[in-house]
Parts: C-alpha cells; structure tokens; sequence
C-alpha cells in the first residue's frame, strides 16, 4: 500500500502531517470496505488544508480538500488509472497533449477552465470538495463531491450572540493553525484593509511572535501609509 499527503488534517482534534497522516489514514481506510459513502462519512470531518493519494491493491483513492489548496489531477487510460499532482508528469506518462478546443475558449474568455476540465483533452483535476475511487477489479472510475459551500437559512439570533460565536470560530482557527506552524516564520502583506489586520492581530493576541509585515505598492499610497502606522503601533517588523 502507497500512501501519499501533502499539508496536514485535522481529526477528532487531533492534527495529523506526514508519517502521522500516513499511519493514520493507512488505519482509517484499509481496517473496514471501501466504498463511497464510507469514505465521504469520514473525510467531511477532515479539516485542514490537504491533497491525498492511496494506492492499494484493491482501490485507489484521491482527494483534495475543501478549497483544494493542492491540485490532483487524473486520467484513465484502458483499464488503469494515473493519478498525480503534476499535469506535465501525467502529459509525458500518458501523451495527453491534444489541446481542448472548448476549455481553451473558455480560458481566453474567462481566464480559467471551469469544472473538472483543463486545457488537454482526458486530462482532469478534482474540484474542491472531491476525492475519487478507482475500483481496480472491474476498472470503475468514481468521482464523489463530499462537500459544497451552500447556505439556504437564515439566522434568527441576535447580532451580539452571532458575533460572539463568530469571535469563537476565528480564535479555533487561528489557534489551528499557529500548532501547524511549528514556530515557522509568518510573513504578511500588510495593506490598510480589514483582512491583512486581522491575521496579524489574532496572532498577536495568541502570542505568536515570530511575524514580519510588508507592504508594496506606489509610492505614497495610502494603503501603504496605513500599513506601515498599523505596525508601528502594533510594534512588529514591517517593510516597504
């Protein structure tokens, strides 16, 4: 059995990366049947940002996260799928370069490909919130999303209660993730908006210190003189 990951997840609380990540999926998914509402059951409750791969004998799997921070990309050529996280590997193994007429519209339209689509035709990526399940017995090729952003009701609680629990989801988040970083260095593009002062005060505040800011743009602009009066006065390194 070969277990591939890149990033990490978190489970029941627990964060997993690398040789931890392999064990534990190795033990999740090879300890009772594959199938797909088996693996949708325990890869909704799989946070984190992530891209995976498991070849067995039986199966192989693959699955991205929900935002797809790490692309995969697939093909099925006979009764044999390749699966990677390079497209050129995948273009050169299997001599996938016959340009998609249709997606390159799209491209020069639009800017990007929609869908499970790329430019080169049976060459495809999994969208965010996908895994697939390629059943090596009879060659059945599987594509299961296991997650969609989708909000259709309305909150009927006052503001003061929604905010506070809003409050309580940032400070999971952020917490989250300063354990994954392992005291690595943090670098932010500070600009004068709301999203770049956020990450740098909820680090702040939960004590992360190893940060440093900076700020590009014209010479003069605001946004870079707002940066630079946010970081002095919240004393962390910044540079223009």
């Amino acid at each position: 059995i070969h277990l591939y990951i890149a990033g990490g997840f978190w489970f029941q609380n627990k964060y997993y990366t690398k040789i931890s990540a392999c064990r534990k999926l190795y033990e999740t998914w090879t300890s009772s049947e594959i199938n797909l509402k088996s693996i949708k059951d325990q890869i909704i409750n799989m946070r984190g940002t992530f891209a995976l791969i498991i070849d067995t004998p039986e199966f192989v799997f693959a699955s991205v996260d929900k935002i797809r921070s790490y692309p995969i990309f697939y093909t099925q050529k006979n009764s044999e799928i390749y699966v990677s996280n390079s497209a050129l590997s995948l273009q050169t193994e299997c001599g996938l370069f016959k340009k998609n007429e249709m997606s390159l519209l799209e491209f020069e339209m639009a800017g990007y490909v929609t869908g499970k689509e790329t430019l080169f035709k049976n060459l495809f990526q999994l969208q965010a919130g996908e895994f697939i399940l390629f059943q090596k017995q009879n060659s059945k090729l599987e594509i299961c999303r296991y997650y969609r952003y989708w909000s259709d009701t309305l909150d009927e609680r006052k503001e003061e209660v929604l905010l506070e629990e809003l409050h309580q989801v940032i400070l999971r988040t952020f917490s989250q993730m300063i354990e994954t970083l392992e005291g690595r260095p943090v670098w932010i593009p500070l600009s004068g908006g709301f999203d770049s002062r956020l990450v740098l005060s909820m680090l702040l505040e939960l004590k992360y210190d190893n940060i440093t800011t900076f700020t590009y743009g014209i010479p003069g602009l605001w946004e870079v003189k707002r940066a630079k009066m946010i970081a002095n006065h919240l004393n962390v390194n910044w540079h223009y």
